[in-house]
């Protein structure tokens, strides 16, 4: 079982590849997978702009963040 947390701030970074994409928020490197869930005006990855705040729920496995839901923070 893998705790959930979620933390929030503006992304700085966005990277995509044809294998995953990642963020980085407050200094942590989110990876983002097809399971990744996007909410709140967000559809997909490509929709996240660099200064946006976000509210991103991750777990912590195998040593990388990784994002379960991504939603724009009110």
């Amino acid at each position: 079982m893998f705790d959930r947390i979620s933390m929030r701030g503006a992304p700085v970074c966005r990277d995509s590849n044809s294998l995953e994409s990642c963020i980085r928020v407050q200094g942590i490197t989110f990876h983002t997978l097809a399971s990744t869930d996007y909410d709140d005006g967000l559809d997909r990855f490509e929709d996240l702009q660099v200064g946006q705040k976000v509210e991103v729920d991750f777990e912590y496995r195998d040593g990388r963040h990784i994002a379960t839901e991504i939603e724009l923070d009110d």
